[in-house]
């Protein structure tokens, strides 16, 4: 495992296998600032999540849902196309009022 981590470049990702046949093994890193050693494959992770809300209520929520869906899903698509496989942004829905997204892509989600 100290090889995986050694090659995995300044993108933050890297997967890798060595060995032969049966005695081969593969190893996958994930190098991000809110993450621990603690393994990660094929897990989803529900622990490092985090809300920001307002007090006010949306005066049209279908309307807010459908640019809040709009915005995650191109940071989705972004975060995919990325070499550090997350994207953040913002959308601004009005006069004075942004609504802010984090989209991080993990292609082993099992």
């Amino acid at each position: 495992m100290s090889y995986l981590s050694y090659k995995t470049p300044p993108t933050g990702f890297n997967y890798t296998s060595t060995g032969e046949s049966q005695y081969q093994v593969h190893g996958l890193a994930l190098c991000r600032g809110d993450y621990s050693n603690a393994s990660f494959f094929g897990k989803n992770d529900i622990q490092n999540m985090f809300y920001a809300w307002s007090n006010q209520n949306a005066s049209d929520p279908s309307s807010f849902n459908a640019k809040a869906r709009k915005l995650l899903r191109e940071l989705a698509k972004q975060a995919s196309e990325s070499p550090k496989m997350y994207k953040s942004g913002r959308q601004r829905i009005g006069e004075g009022r942004t609504i802010y997204g984090l989209a991080r892509y993990n292609v082993f989600n099992a």
